[in-house]
Formats: C-alpha cells, sequence, structure tokens
C-alpha cells in the first residue's frame, strides 16, 4: 500500500494507492489503511517514506 499525494500519484506503480489530500480527511485516510491492513498478521518489509 502506498499512500501519496494527487500530484505524486500517477507516478507510482502499484495496485494500492492512497491518496492524502488534507489534514482535515486524515482519520478518513487512517480508517482506509486499518481496513486494508486487517487479515494480514505478517509483512516481509515495510518501507515508509516522507517528503516534505
Amino acid at each position: 500500500m502506498v499512500i501519496t499525494t494527487p500530484e505524486e500519484k500517477n507516478k507510482i506503480k502499484y495496485s494500492k494507492v492512497l491518496t492524502f489530500t488534507s489534514e482535515d480527511e486524515l482519520d478518513s485516510l487512517i480508517s482506509q489503511v486499518i481496513i486494508n491492513l486487517q487479515g494480514k498478521e505478517y509483512y516481509k518489509k515495510m518501507v515508509i517514506g516522507i517528503d516534505r
């Protein structure tokens, strides 16, 4: 799963892409992340990148 901005979304070649648009929608985004992660017990790899 990738979380990115609308400007960068078209550059991502991954099946699960969520878009961060504003802090006002952060609760909704976190809910989407939780739904996507449920049912998975183990992740082989996790990468976190934060751009400014």
